[in-house]
């Protein structure tokens, strides 16, 4: 009789580590999914070339915490055709605005794309250039570059490497035969 109770006992203890295990899996499993999708460290898409340096040391960082509407600024420019916007200079940009579509070379319906060096894809980079100031000439760091909200809406987060910690939050919507237009830049601590 008591080897039956010492072995449902022992079984019962066995049960119990095996459940306090597979929690701690569980856990360590949860926290490390999240430190992949929202890591204050993530791995950068583009990095200075080896040689390259910062040529715009002279920007005062006061002034970049800016939330912008989406107002749209009617631009009589606008209604050239998509040959003649590739080669168009589009006023304003810099966090501070004004901003206007960047101007496309695709045609037909727009598709959204994440894949680096398609059209889509550098067009949205050309894009946050323009709404930031900087450039990947000068060492500009794309941490992330994703879905903003919907199919026509991204969402990029950059910087120059030494400026890490304080990038650039954008947010860009498609224009229709205009291109992307940045319609928020903010600068947030990470």
């Amino acid at each position: 009789m008591t080897s039956r109770y010492s072995e449902k006992n022992k079984k019962r203890n066995q049960n119990r580590i095996l459940n306090v295990l597979i929690a701690v899996v569980v856990g360590l499993i949860l926290v490390f999914g999240y430190q992949l999708f929202f890591s204050s460290e993530p791995e950068a898409v583009e990095t200075t070339a080896p040689g390259e340096k910062n040529t715009d040391t002279n920007k005062s960082e006061d002034n970049f915490e800016v939330e912008i509407n989406d107002e749209v600024v009617e631009n009589p420019e606008d209604s050239e055709n998509s040959d003649e916007l590739e080669e168009k200079t589009v006023d304003g940009g810099g966090p501070e605005g004004p901003w206007e579509p960047i101007g496309t070379e695709q045609e037909g319906a727009h598709t959204s794309s994440f894949e680096k060096g398609t059209v889509d894809w550098e067009e949205k980079i050309k894009a946050l250039e323009y709404a930031t100031g900087l450039s990947r000439e000068e060492g500009m760091v794309i941490w992330w570059l994703g879905n903003g909200g919907g199919p026509e809406k991204a969402r990029g987060v950059v910087s120059l490497p030494e400026n890490r910690n304080t990038p650039y939050e954008v947010y860009l919507e498609w224009i229709e035969n205009e291109g992307w237009k940045p319609i928020s830049v903010k600068k947030i601590n990470k």
